[in-house]
């Protein structure tokens, strides 16, 4: 498969392509280039969203929102929905918790990714939520998620469902 990069007007060097279980949230848009430089075909493809296609969970969260979520249910799932407490964050505010896993769903080269899949509150109303992760701890199996409001002078006021995706790094 050829590659053809944004404002270069040639088709670049031969691409290997292969996805596994390929997920995404929009199409993926991609044009087919023979060997005279035209376009033979496009293909689009239309994707589900992780939590209509995958997804274990939600695990729910009590007490805080600082409050460890166990998710050692979910076998060796590395997709799964976080729904936390009503999240109450001032402008700035951050605060984290930890979800415990089963041995062996994170790994030394393990990436994790956390995104909001849904937000009950109003974005900027009720502030801006933003997820990030922060330590991964194979040892003791378990991932740190932060959450902070980036908002406009506003409080978080919401409950937040997370998607999390653990990308096995192995070799």
């Amino acid at each position: 498969m050829s590659s053809q990069y944004i404002n270069q007007n040639k088709p670049q060097y031969q691409i290997d392509s292969r996805f596994n279980n390929l997920r995404t949230d929009g199409n993926i848009n991609s044009q087919a280039i023979n060997a005279n430089g035209n376009i033979d075909s496009d293909l689009v493809i239309s994707a589900k969203s992780y939590a209509q296609d995958g997804f274990t969970g939600p695990f729910t969260q009590i007490t805080s929102l600082s409050t460890s979520i166990d998710a050692t249910s979910i076998g060796l799932s590395r997709l799964f929905q976080v729904k936390t407490v009503n999240a109450t964050l001032t402008l700035g505010g951050v605060d984290k918790f930890a979800i415990q896993l089963p041995a062996g769903v994170v790994t030394v080269r393990s990436q994790v990714i956390c995104t909001i899949y849904d937000y009950s509150g109003s974005y900027s109303t009720n502030g801006t939520p933003l997820c990030y992760v922060g330590n991964i701890n194979p040892s003791i199996n378990n991932i740190e998620i932060i959450v902070k409001n980036m908002g406009l002078g506003q409080s978080l006021n919401g409950v937040l469902t997370l998607n999390i995706t653990i990308i096995d790094g192995r070799d």
